[in-house]
């Protein structure tokens, strides 16, 4: 009942979502399992899991986003509820689009990234990072979207988890990433839980922004934290330059250990796109 009544809220929302302009709305989360903000996923039945989700799904709707990217997104796992959550979250808010990569799998669990949309998800591609042990595999999903940009313009939408243990783990990872963006001709959002701060020695923030093109939205500011109670700005929305951003949130709803991030795009007038050619990885792709 509970869910039917949020699926109504959405529609009801949807149906009067206009824009002055054409814009789009998008939200980033590290989703945690749909811990909320407990200790580990595994203390948790299936019905506490499922109550963390339908606060997360209630959240998107107020924030009435076009778009979700998901990190720490729970395939069907025995450690997490035994259910989907990016397809739990997609009935939930309404989104008739949903896709899931799963970038770690084990006998207990299935998790990776995903994406929830508004508009039609054209094509998928999903990407593993290499083997960086003693952590558990990272990756990304990219989805390339009918948006509201001129006429029907796509874009492409990623997003990635990055490695939280080690920069240079992060620097090879930010490499595979940038060799998918470089081989592709669309505006570029790219959302997620970089693990990493502006102002860290080796940052992967810095390096997308000063050494691949991408944009950030005040990238120093101390009043955007999304970990740690805010001390540290770990998740972030990144711009390609032929878009722009007409405003930049983080969201105070408690339903992770991270904060949820939210930003409204929208297209310049008139854009350069520069990205760099770096050789690209393998990469599987989901049709």
């Amino acid at each position: 009942m509970l869910i039917g009544s949020l699926c109504a809220a959405a529609l009801m929302g949807w149906s009067a979502h206009t824009h002055s302009e054409a814009v789009l709305k998008v939200i980033t989360l590290n989703l945690a399992h749909g811990r909320s903000d407990g200790p580990n996923q595994m203390l948790q039945n299936t019905q506490s899991i499922t109550d963390n989700l339908v606060q997360v799904a209630d959240m998107f709707i107020r924030s009435d986003a076009d778009l979700v990217a998901l990190q720490e997104a729970d395939g069907i796992s025995v450690w997490s509820g035994n259910f989907d959550h990016v397809g739990f979250l997609a009935e939930a808010a309404g989104y008739p689009y949903h896709r899931l990569a799963v970038n770690a799998q084990g006998r207990r669990f299935a998790y990776g990234t995903g994406l929830l949309s508004r508009y039609q998800i054209l094509e998928t591609i999903k990407h593993t990072f290499e083997r960086s042990p003693p952590t558990l595999t990272k990756g990304f999903i990219l989805g390339h979207i009918r948006t509201p940009f001129g006429e029907g313009r796509g874009i492409d939408v990623v997003s990635v988890h990055l490695d939280f243990l080690r920069a240079g783990v992060r620097a090879k990872q930010i490499d595979e990433l940038v060799s998918m963006i470089s081989h592709r001709s669309h505006p570029t959002i790219v959302l997620g839980d970089l693990n990493s701060d502006w102002l860290a020695k080796k940052s992967a923030v810095r390096d997308l922004v000063q050494n691949h093109g991408l944009h950030a939205w005040q990238p120093k500011s101390s009043e955007l934290g999304t970990f740690d109670d805010g001390e540290n700005r770990l998740d972030w929305i990144l711009i390609s330059p032929d878009l722009e951003f007409a405003d930049y949130t983080v969201l105070p709803d408690v339903v992770s250990d991270h904060r949820a991030v939210v930003a409204t795009i929208r297209m310049k007038n008139t854009a350069t796109r520069t990205n760099p050619v770096i050789a690209a990885g393998a990469v599987d792709v989901i049709n």
